[in-house]
């Protein structure tokens, strides 16, 4: 007589992409921390939290990681679940979104300071909302395009750059 007496294997930790995250890559890399007990894993992707739309089920991954092809730009949902040697599967990961959006915004139209216009100190400037966009960044280059200043993400329409040194 022979018998084997099978464990589930543990519960994958997500790793990547990090949820909530977006991404302008239509072909992200998802990634997972290895389960003690795993001999492969079970990928779903989703656009619902439930898992009821299903985009993606990709069974019998033999690592901690899988690229799928192009993933249209949308919300969507991931999880993943460890079977061991014997096909006895695990429990579910938590579940992670991220958001794909390979679209680039409209253009921002600048407002103020004028074009070639002059100011005292350093000037407040101004653009316009751009559809599509979620942050703005100022960048302020030298007549020979050399970068002098770039801002971090902005959320508003308008910023002050600090003063910046001759030369």
């Amino acid at each position: 007589f022979t018998f084997s007496i099978s464990k589930k294997p543990a519960t994958p930790l997500l790793s990547a992409p990090s949820s909530g995250s977006f991404s302008n890559n239509n072909t992200p890399q998802f990634a997972w921390q290895p389960a003690a007990l795993a001999s492969t894993y079970e990928l779903v992707v989703a656009k619902d939290s439930g898992f009821t739309n299903k985009v993606l089920t990709q069974t019998a991954i033999p690592g901690t990681s899988f690229t799928p092809s192009t993933l249209p730009d949308g919300k969507y949902y991931w999880r993943v679940r460890a079977f061991n040697m014997f096909g006895s599967a695990g429990s579910w990961s938590a579940v992670w979104n991220l958001t794909v959006d390979t679209l680039a915004p409209a253009i921002p139209k600048l407002d103020k300071p004028a074009d070639l216009s002059s100011s005292r100190g350093v000037p407040v400037f101004y653009w316009l909302a751009a559809p599509g966009a979620k942050y703005y960044r100022l960048r302020l280059t030298d007549t020979l395009g050399g970068e002098r200043y770039t801002s971090a993400n902005l959320t508003v329409l308008n910023h002050r750059p600090p003063q910046q040194p001759l030369g």
